[in-house]
């Protein structure tokens, strides 16, 4: 019988010689590598995936071109939850199973998102390095904290909030006990809110001029979840008038705009996860979906979506 062979893209997945990958090795699945060290682009997934039956990925794009092409793909593992680089719609009509690994990252996204909003807070990215500037901070104890997007990582920050004396609201597209009915009024009466919800066409550019005039004039917006759910130059625009505190950001959907190297701007390419910890709970939890679906009680096709970034 052929050997199963998965292609692992992510540059920080435990590599040859680690406990997870030796778990692959012993149940005889032929590993490959990612030869480029970082997020491959289509062109590159089409040349590396012909011949793989599963395939773990990060940011790299899962396209039908890609589907397509790779001919024997069975399974696509998703390191980490945020699925909008992969076309779910494709996958399920080609017959390829596509799985996640939610709460992998909650704590990680979390703990980030917190140290976004006392960067904002304190005007570290005006202050480090300098001498003489010194800018004047603002505490969080005492403010209201706003979270878009109830999932793991979303409830997880309330608790954080929570902590240091915030007072907190959430608002969800699902109806929860206890939470604001709507955005517009969530975003009236908070002074920082963080987004915690999927890329999706519903939630692109979420953050417009029109929620955006909604927010108090010196309000902190925090963004650890996609770089598309903030219209960036109407943030800039706010930013440069004074009608935004200042603003973190893990990802941009325009990585040479405006708020690139803003000085009111806390930017971090994408590292929201990327600690040994979250690493190694993502990577387990890879392994575990390709060894369960290759095992004897393998489905032949699930479709995972999105459970809540």
């Amino acid at each position: 019988m052929k050997r199963a062979r998965v292609v692992v893209l992510p540059s920080s997945f435990p590599g040859p010689g680690s406990p997870v990958m030796g778990r692959l090795e012993t149940a005889g699945i032929e590993v490959v590598t990612n030869p480029h060290g970082r997020v491959t682009t289509e062109a590159e997934l089409l040349e590396l995936l012909p011949g793989a039956d599963a395939v773990i990925v990060g940011l790299d794009p899962i396209t039908r071109a890609v589907l397509e092409a790779a001919g024997s793909l069975k399974l696509v593992v998703k390191y980490g939850t945020g699925m909008d680089a992969i076309d779910l719609d494709a996958a399920a009509a080609l017959g390829v199973a596509v799985r996640c690994t939610p709460g992998a990252n909650t704590v990680s996204v979390a703990e980030h998102t917190l140290a976004l909003l006392l960067a904002v807070a304190r005007r570290l990215p005006e202050a480090m390095g300098q001498d003489r500037v010194r800018p004047v901070g603002r505490e969080l104890q005492g403010l209201v904290l706003g979270v878009v997007g109830a999932g793991m990582v979303g409830r997880q920050v309330l608790t954080l909030g929570e902590a240091l004396g915030m007072r907190t609201l959430a608002y969800d597209v699902r109806p929860l006990p206890g939470a604001v009915p709507s955005l517009p009024q969530l975003l009236e009466q908070v002074d920082v809110v963080t987004l915690h919800v999927p890329l999706l066409p519903d939630t692109y550019h979420l953050i417009d001029e029109a929620a955006l005039s909604r927010l108090r004039p010196d309000a902190i917006l925090i963004n650890t979840a996609r770089g598309g759910l903030m219209d960036e130059p109407a943030v800039a625009t706010r930013l440069d008038a004074g009608a935004l505190f200042g603003v973190g950001v893990d990802e941009l959907e325009l990585k040479d705009g405006p708020l690139r190297r803003h000085p009111r701007v806390a930017y971090t390419p994408h590292i929201a996860a990327r600690t040994r910890e979250s690493a190694q709970r993502m990577a387990t939890a890879c392994v575990d979906h390709v060894l369960e679906f290759f095992g004897e009680d393998a489905r032949t096709h699930q479709e995972a979506r999105d459970p809540g970034a």
